[in-house]
């Protein structure tokens, strides 16, 4: 079908981490006073579209946010390469739509990067941003366990961890 395994979820979440987690300390300390503000005002669209429960336009919205910040970095490869994942993760059901405290946590967390940025904090924008992807990773790879285990002969196609393979642990301690 398309590839995915819980095992597969999990490594494009970690993925995608580390890189928004890069490209935010190349970029924070570059963010000028009218690129917060520009973040700022993402807010009231965000907050706007959960009050509808009009998840998807909610969740553009915070992408663009981070859109921001990501630019800043310079680097066009890595800001490539976040939307490649981000584009291959919304191949999965949109399970993040059917959680909505997880929305309300995410807006919380959206208007903490935004303090966080006007007080030039870099490393807690990373820590939050890596926690943002953290969680919803984990529901996402939770959703899919469970599609496995309803069809435990299914492998839609990808690999898993039996395949032999396995990374370094003081790959993941870095996240």
């Amino acid at each position: 079908m398309n590839g995915f395994t819980p095992k597969t979820v999990e490594d494009l979440y970690a993925v995608r981490a580390a890189i928004e987690r890069w490209c935010i300390i190349e970029g924070a300390p570059h963010l000028t006073d009218e690129d917060v503000e520009r973040m700022e005002r993402f807010l009231i669209p965000m907050e706007a579209a959960w009050v509808r429960r009009d998840y998807p336009a909610f969740y553009t919205h915070a992408w663009s946010m981070r859109e921001v910040i990501h630019a800043r970095s310079g680097n066009a490869v890595a800001f490539t390469e976040i939307r490649k994942l981000r584009s291959r993760l919304h191949q999965l059901p949109l399970v993040l739509h059917e959680i909505p405290e997880h929305s309300e946590w995410i807006l919380r967390r959206h208007h903490d990067i935004v303090t966080a940025a006007k007080a030039r904090d870099t490393e807690a924008i990373a820590d939050i941003i890596v926690d943002i992807l953290s969680v919803a990773g984990r529901y996402v790879r939770e959703a899919y366990e469970r599609r496995f285990t309803t069809d435990p002969h299914s492998t839609h196609g990808g690999s898993t961890a039996s395949d032999g393979w396995s990374p370094p642990s003081e790959v993941f301690d870095s996240l």
